[in-house]
């Protein structure tokens, strides 16, 4: 929570809720997205040339806007909303304690979908950045460069089985070792911000967990997807369509049994010298255990 006055748009857009005040009444509470579309509906009309910020703030202070704002029809929308939160909180209070688990989701004020909303947005906006930065770029088609390399156009016969063999393996492998070590540091950043955000109610920790986890696996398929096709494709692994959809499959569940992983180590607060010990030697024994290095 913060209180902020004359935001810039770049500020003003990465709000997830906004609370305006006037004289010392709420006239709005919400989504930054919809202050406009309520303004605009009890108040005066917005200069092209402003940005949404400034045409609120000018609402707020400007002698002449402030004139055209229908303050009080404002201030009643928040009072329904308040409200209807309000008989929200008697139903919760009416619940049976046999149904702790809904009585629990009713202490918050955003409901569990919403709560899943906001935190996607916030996280998805970190994940792109990081997973489609230039470094990431480059490590992931540097990936499939040297990989396409060493099993070029392989052929169809007896002297090709070995090769096609450690293809196969290094396929898996190279999607075991990623998202293993991505999974370990996943919430060692977020931990300082969900634990003030937790003590203050924001949302449970089932909708961190969700959000950050099970609704990012869209965007962490992205660079498995890409190298699974360049590769299959480039090494000739198989010449059937079928394969190739039965492979992509098997390299998601891949991807997320070894994320799984590493996501736990995460999850118990392990340290990462230990969880870095761990994995190192759970990848060694994976490696030779497949046969990959005999």
């Amino acid at each position: 929570m913060s209180s902020i006055h004359q935001p810039s748009t770049i500020i003003f857009e990465q709000f997830d809720d906004l609370l305006l005040l006037k004289e010392g009444a709420v006239i709005y509470w919400g989504p930054p997205t919809d202050v406009e579309r309520a303004f605009l509906a009890h108040g005066p009309s917005r200069n092209p040339s402003q940005s949404v910020s400034e045409y609120m703030m000018d609402c707020l202070v400007r002698d002449d806007m402030v004139e055209q704002l229908r303050i009080d029809e404002l201030k009643a929308v928040v009072d329904k909303k308040a409200a209807s939160l309000s008989n929200l909180g008697k139903l919760s209070r009416t619940r049976t304690s046999s149904n702790r688990y809904l009585g629990a989701l009713f202490r918050y004020n955003a409901p569990f979908v919403r709560q899943l909303v906001l935190l996607f947005q916030r996280h998805g906006k970190h994940v792109a950045h990081t997973k489609f930065n230039k470094q990431n770029i480059v490590l992931n088609v540097g990936l499939v460069v040297i990989a396409c390399l060493l099993w070029l156009q392989l052929e169809y016969t007896d002297k090709d089985v070995r090769p096609r063999f450690t293809a196969c393996i290094w396929a898996m492998g190279t999607w075991l070792f990623f998202p293993l070590f991505e999974g370990m540091m996943l919430f060692l950043p977020d931990r300082p911000l969900v634990t003030k955000e937790l003590k203050v109610g924001c949302y449970p920790l089932s909708a961190y967990y969700i959000a950050r986890t099970l609704l990012m696996l869209p965007l962490d398929f992205v660079w498995p997807t890409f190298w699974v096709t360049s590769f299959f494709w480039a090494t000739r692994l198989s010449p059937s369509p079928i394969a190739y959809v039965i492979v992509l499959p098997l390299m998601y569940l891949n991807y997320m049994v070894f994320q799984g992983v590493g996501l736990l180590m995460s999850a118990a607060n392990m340290p990462m010298s230990r969880a870095n010990t761990v994995s190192l030697l759970f990848i060694t024994y994976l490696f030779a255990w497949s046969g990959l290095m005999m």
